[in-house]
């Protein structure tokens, strides 16, 4: 080997065996020892400083050279003893080493940061500002641990909160307001609804359902332009209708039938002759029948006072005196040709009532007379009479 000093660099640069050495690059470490092979050196060698003295070297511990290989155990703060598959790096505290993926610990404790104490069903990891702790987690969630209110939300917020305030959406926030203001302070129209669409509304317009909205037309159109059949009313029944069927009511809905099927009211004139066979005896017409009674009453008669106990088209009953009694019909008969039956009754004695004569009897009223066995007209207790014929 050759020992150079500062004073020898001009032989260092003349030397064949370091000519590839820059001098520009020696300038850092010219006050150095460097030595080199003899002339004759090897391919490659590079001049490499050892904390004291720069050496001609080569194999493994020349870096950044074509033709030369590392390996991770070649790295001074890395150890690799017998690795195997799937070994990975550890960080030892001084060094990486290589260890079994199962061996690395996949724990909540290994980590610096984690304390989770002593654990329970039910525990929770909560972040204190510099640690995972566990914690109860009853305690946790909306409790005494910890409380949030509506202006924490950050879409959120409250002003000076009244009794009686609403959340009401001023874009892009929810915002209190008093009630009164939120009904009053907007506004909505038709077309804001989704399902109703307004086209160049008019006067009297509608709005009508076309499927899948409501869409306003003119009254005139809604009224042409669709159709309503019977059958869509609720409380409408039609069962195979036919020519002059009618609606009948049967409780609950009104339910078409044959018009034949259904009688008809008898007329006056009809209960008069009383041979109809296909219309009903209403009973506002009913006694207009033939065998109907036209009239009855029973009246009691006290101290010459006679008093209508009951009736049926009577207006009055009149005491000429001495058991003589006219009654006055409300509706007239048509003729005077009308039965009349009368009878009577006295306490302790016998009474006989009449029609006291053929001329007594007229379309407005007739004459009863009561008497005793003698004869003689006397008033009875109580009287009654009937009449049967046609009415006017």
């Amino acid at each position: 080997m050759t020992e150079f000093t500062r004073s020898s660099l001009s032989t260092i640069f003349a030397n064949n065996s370091i000519q590839a050495i820059d001098p520009l690059d020696m300038r850092n470490f010219i006050d150095s020892t460097l030595i080199i092979a003899d002339a004759t050196g090897s391919t490659d060698e590079i001049a490499v400083y050892d904390g004291s003295e720069w050496k001609m070297s080569t194999g493994s511990n020349v870096f950044a050279l074509p033709g030369h290989t590392h390996v991770l155990d070649d790295l001074s703060n890395v150890t690799v003893p017998s690795p195997t598959t799937d070994n990975v790096l550890q960080w030892s505290g001084s060094a990486w080493v290589n260890s079994a993926l199962a061996a690395i610990p996949h724990d909540l404790t290994d980590h610096d940061n984690v304390n989770t104490g002593s654990l329970a069903d039910g525990d929770v990891l909560m972040y204190n500002g510099t640690s995972w702790l566990n914690s109860v987690g009853a305690s946790v969630f909306a409790t005494s641990g910890h409380t949030h209110a509506l202006n924490d939300l950050s879409d959120v917020i409250i002003n000076a909160p009244g009794i009686d305030d609403v959340l009401q959406y001023v874009s892009p926030s929810w915002v209190n307001s008093s009630l009164a203001f939120a009904a009053t302070n907007h506004t909505h129209a038709l077309n804001d609804l989704s399902d109703v669409i307004i086209n160049a509304p008019g006067t009297d317009d509608v709005l009508q359902y076309v499927s899948p909205s409501w869409v306003n037309s003119s009254l005139a159109f809604a009224a042409t332009n669709h159709t309503h059949a019977l059958n869509d009313l609720s409380d409408v029944i039609i069962n195979a209708p036919g020519t002059d069927d009618v609606l009948q009511y049967v409780s609950p809905s009104w339910v078409n039938s044959s018009l034949a099927s259904i009688p008809l009211e008898a007329t006056k004139s009809e209960q008069e002759t009383g041979t109809a066979t296909d219309v009903y005896a209403s009973p506002a017409k009913q006694h207009y029948h033939t065998s109907s009674l036209k009239l009855w009453v029973r009246c009691s008669v006290s101290g010459s006072t006679p008093t209508i106990k009951g009736s049926f088209n009577v207006t009055s009953i009149t005491d000429n005196g001495g058991g003589n009694f006219t009654v006055v019909i409300d509706t007239d008969m048509s003729n005077s040709d009308y039965a009349v039956w009368a009878a009577s009754g006295l306490s302790g004695g016998r009474n006989y009532s009449d029609l006291a004569s053929d001329s007594s009897a007229g379309v407005s009223s007739f004459l009863i007379i009561c008497s005793n066995a003698s004869g003689t007209l006397v008033d009875p207790d109580i009287f009654t009479g009937v009449v049967s014929g046609d009415l006017s």
